[in-house]
């Protein structure tokens, strides 16, 4: 019974090993390719729908069934 429960444990550890070490790793990028990406050249998509609407509004939800305190109203304000 003992040589069982080690035996299973040896397999899935290797197999555990094998299948992480075989996972794609993403590919290192150099810094220029981050900075290029973080300036766009394209204005962001808020400035798009500025130049089509004039006015924006933000609202705000309460739920009263929730309870919602000062702290919780806060916390969806981000």
């Amino acid at each position: 019974m003992d040589l069982t429960w080690l035996s299973s444990l040896i397999v899935g550890a290797a197999l555990g090993f094998c299948i992480g070490t075989r996972r794609s790793k993403p590919p290192a990028v150099d810094g220029a390719a981050i900075n290029n990406k973080l300036v766009s050249k394209d204005p962001p998509e808020i400035e798009k729908l500025a130049d089509i609407l004039d006015d924006f509004k933000m609202v705000l939800v309460v739920r009263n069934d929730l309870k919602m305190g000062k702290g919780k109203i806060a916390a969806q304000c981000r």
